[in-house]
């Protein structure tokens, strides 16, 4: 009895892309991580060769101050750790679509 009503659960069960997209999904979204979380700890201490990227001009009516040169650094790492929690989102939803298809796969029924 128990069997039957876990097989009702199961039925409810879906998944957006098969057990190789998923897999596929996590290795990139893993990479991601990896690669944001670095790229934030870059800015966060301020790596010269990303002073390009932060887009920063100095004019007559904006001068560069260290504030500001700060704040650009800052909010650069901040927006990187952001992204790498939506990799992470999307890492989780990979893994338990991964799990669904492999674990939880319906066997073909034989009539």
């Amino acid at each position: 009895m128990a069997d039957k009503s876990s097989n009702k659960c199961l039925d409810c069960l879906f998944t957006v892309c098969g057990p190789k997209g998923s897999v596929c999904c996590a290795i990139f979204s893993t990479w991601g991580i990896v690669m944001l979380v670095l790229l934030g700890i870059f800015y966060k201490i301020q790596a010269v060769p990303l002073f390009e990227d932060l887009g920063l001009e100095e004019t007559l009516d904006h001068p560069l101050t260290e504030y500001n040169v700060t704040t650009a650094y800052d909010n650069a790492a901040s927006a990187c750790w952001g992204a790498a929690a939506v990799y992470f989102a999307f890492f989780l939803f990979s893994v338990t679509m991964a799990v669904i298809n492999i674990k939880y796969r319906q066997k073909p029924k034989t009539q």
